[in-house]
């Protein structure tokens, strides 16, 4: 039998074994469930004893030869259905080690909230300022504008600064950050002393130097490079969303470029209106 083909649920199968939670399903929701391809209609199963606790977080799933007897399929069978557990982000597979359900507790996300507000003081506030840490050394680094110089206005071989972060927030979530800063844009400015400073602290200097700032930004989803997947802990299947930031003045030259990778399995975007 084909993972493209379904079984009925009733013999040797997802529900021919008696499991919890199917009995209490409707007919229609059967009858859903029955067309399913069997891979999917064994990862239900496991998304259902996760979901209800039999599972518990960092609990390794049973072996392929438990899940093998249990459902009546193939080894193959049993491999694509802890794939696309694994792609939904319930359930984590390290080299040499039994597959096992993701160790964060399940309902754990990051709210990541982009606005750009004003403190009492007239200080800008951003998203990095409470609740974050930085994992590692951040990267600071001069180059041409290249691959970001359409975004930014300018030719390819324009000089920038980069300045590249990971961080973690208190949920456990972690982001790579990056910020390109073209060398036009800190001219006159504190910035020509120090440009690589956090955002809220570029929209400062920016500010005092006489800009009237505004933003424009954009939210897409791409897959990770294998680094970025490394790096983030991203199951295979799951892409990142790209936060997109473009810092202007009045007349709407481009000043700084930043971009935020996200996890999209952890992450909730949430705008909130800016003062």
């Amino acid at each position: 039998m084909s993972d493209g083909e379904t079984v009925p649920l009733a013999g040797k199968g997802v529900a021919g074994e008696g499991v919890a939670g199917v009995s209490a399903l409707s007919r229609g929701e059967r009858a859903l469930l029955r067309r399913l391809p069997l891979y999917q209609q064994i990862a239900e199963d496991l998304r259902a004893r996760i979901e209800r606790g039999e599972l518990a977080p960092g609990e390794p799933l049973p072996s392929e030869t438990e899940m093998i007897t249990r459902y009546g399929v193939s080894r193959i069978t049993v491999r694509h259905a802890v794939a696309a557990l694994r792609a939904s982000g319930l359930v984590v597979t390290e080299h040499g080690r039994a597959s096992r359900v993701r160790p964060e507790a399940l309902g754990t996300e990051l709210v990541f909230t982009p606005t750009v507000t004003r403190g009492p003081d007239g200080e800008f506030v951003t998203w990095d300022s409470q609740g974050w840490a930085d994992v590692e050394e951040p990267s600071r680094y001069r180059g041409e504008a290249a691959a970001h110089a359409g975004v930014l206005g300018v030719a390819p071989t324009e000089l920038v600064f980069v300045h590249e972060r990971q961080l973690m927030h208190a949920t456990g979530t972690q982001v790579l950050y990056r910020a390109v800063i073209p060398f036009t844009t800190v001219e006159g400015t504190t910035l020509a002393e120090d440009p690589f400073v956090p955002a809220a602290q570029l929209y400062q200097a920016l500010a005092e130097s006489g800009h009237e700032i505004g933003w424009r930004e954009e939210i897409r989803a791409v897959m990770p490079n294998p680094d970025q997947a490394a790096t983030l802990d991203v199951p295979d299947g799951v892409p990142l969303l790209v936060h997109s930031r473009v810092t202007t003045d009045r007349c709407g030259r481009r000043l700084v470029l930043e971009e935020t990778r996200l996890p999209a399995h952890r992450t909730v975007i949430a705008h909130e209106d800016s003062p």
